[in-house]
């Protein structure tokens, strides 16, 4: 089976895409992955092939620098809160069109939409052709939080278009039961499986947590690793508060990602040691 991805991210350090690209290559599957702005020197993992659609809107050509981040004045401030909703559709928007415009030259069996920027143009595509398409959802895309000013119309159309689109799924899936719970909810969806974002366990653990420091020649965990961007509202100032007693016990903690600069500064890290982003499954 040949298996359109399509995912608004760089690729190249999305471990949840290429995750599922590989274990799909492995059931002998064709994968083929359009991304954004993907990097010219990345090498995707055997058996996958991936394209890129760049990354612009009516307010930033391609290739210029996020402000995210970015230390502004208030008056900068204050007009980046009020246009970049409109910043974000049109970069979406644009991404969407030209996945779909390299796509259509492409052989396909299914779609699969990774998060609500791809759904629309992965339900179109599917459509086209009349195929299958699975709605892949890395978070709750409308109980995320936001860095801009409230959009009450655009949230109602979104979330009208997920129940929608994400209904006519073949499948849902999503990273864990309070997601999947949450989807099921609100759209009265009976077709959400869980696909957990995660390091595979190759090993299990000797002992608990509670039974005290482990022993470095022993198997077993030898540190914990979160693995995703290093940004507000993710919970990492628990893990963080939490990574003192965790190296006690022979688990040291290692947050790894692409950070924003602005929250990264004021962030207390605790013990745990800060990593930048790597290719995974090179």
């Amino acid at each position: 089976m040949r298996v359109l991805m399509l995912v608004a991210t760089t690729v190249a350090t999305d471990t949840r895409v290429l995750r599922e690209a590989t274990t799909l290559v492995g059931a002998g599957h064709e994968v083929h992955i359009i991304g954004r702005s993907v990097p010219e020197d990345f090498v995707p993992p055997a058996g996958v092939s991936c394209s890129s659609v760049g990354t612009s809107s009516v307010f930033r050509a391609e290739g210029t620098p996020s402000l995210s981040g970015v230390r502004l004045p208030p008056h900068m401030r204050l007009a980046r809160w009020i246009l970049l909703p409109q910043h974000r559709n049109s970069a979406f928007g644009r991404w969407a069109a030209g996945a779909i415009a390299d796509a259509r030259g492409r052989e396909f069996d299914v779609v699969h939409a990774h998060d609500y920027t791809a759904l629309e143009a992965g339900a179109r595509l599917a459509g086209e052709r009349g195929v299958p398409y699975v709605y892949d959802t890395h978070e709750l895309w409308t109980g995320r939080p936001r860095e801009y000013r409230p959009t009450p119309l655009l949230d109602r159309r979104e979330r009208r278009l997920e129940s929608e689109l994400g209904a006519g799924a073949a499948a849902v899936i999503t990273v864990g039961e309070g997601v999947a719970d949450a989807l099921r909810e609100r759209y009265g969806w009976d077709h959400v499986e869980v696909v957990r974002n995660t390091f595979p366990l190759s090993v299990q653990p000797r002992r608990g947590v509670a039974d005290g420091p482990r022993d470095p020649d022993r198997h077993g965990p030898r540190g914990l690793v979160y693995a995703g961007r290093l940004a507000a509202f993710r919970e990492l100032e628990t893990v963080a508060e939490a990574s003192g007693r965790l190296a006690q016990l022979g688990l040291p903690v290692t947050l790894r990602g692409p950070a924003d600069a602005t929250w990264l500064a004021t962030f207390d890290r605790g013990t745990a040691r800060i990593e930048p982003p790597a290719h995974p499954m090179r």
